[in-house]
């Protein structure tokens, strides 16, 4: 049954790099945050070694958190501090302001 969602999902985002944890993820996330932009950042962090292991630890997903892990650097892309985000609800342009020198 996944494989035939992965399926679908890189057939309609055009990316083979669809995999497990990107379903994993998106089954955390809200419907209304589900969207093209939403999709392909997930998809981004599920490739991405360290991103992948610090979002799939999250119990859920949102497109606020998803817009601030994408802006953290892969070598900082940790779980606590994806947990630390999470819980203390930052992110979107708010993890830029924190992590920038």
């Amino acid at each position: 049954m996944s494989e035939d969602r992965i399926s679908l999902l890189r057939d309609l985002t055009s990316s083979e790099d669809v995999n497990r944890a990107t379903l994993k993820l998106i089954t955390k996330a809200d419907d209304v945050d589900i969207n093209a932009e939403f999709l392909h950042g997930i998809i981004g962090l599920s490739t991405n070694p360290s991103a992948r292991k610090a979002t799939l630890a999250l119990p859920r997903m949102s497109s606020w958190l998803l817009d601030g892990l994408v802006d953290v650097p892969p070598w900082l892309q940790l779980p606590v501090l994806a947990r630390i985000m999470e819980a203390d609800h930052i992110g979107g342009y708010e993890i830029e302001e924190i992590i920038t020198p």
